[in-house]
């Protein structure tokens, strides 16, 4: 059964009684169709294992990573500064 304004003309309706009997066939057959319900389950499984990689790459750059990255180049600031010595002087005379 189609639903539709009180005011419609007839052409509207027929319209609408043939997009009903022709939908309501393939809409149940979709409905009752299982095969949709492995790929939502393979889409849910993959975005889980992307997730759980994401925030292991983010846990691991973030708080194991940089403290490392930034002591080495304190030392490295630290030998270069040490071996080149004092910064010359320009004289601008």
């Amino acid at each position: 059964m189609c639903i539709m304004p009180a005011d419609s003309p007839a052409s509207f309706e027929s319209l609408c009684e043939s997009l009903c009997a022709r939908f309501a066939p393939r809409l149940r057959a979709f409905a009752q169709d299982d095969s949709a319900m492995v790929t939502i389950d393979w889409v849910a499984l993959t975005a889980a294992i992307l997730l759980v990689g994401m925030s292991t790459i983010y846990a691991l750059f973030n708080l194991g990573v940089s403290p490392t990255v930034a002591g080495i180049n304190t030392n490295l600031m630290t030998a270069a500064a040490v071996n080149v010595g004092p910064t010359p002087v320009l004289n601008t005379n």
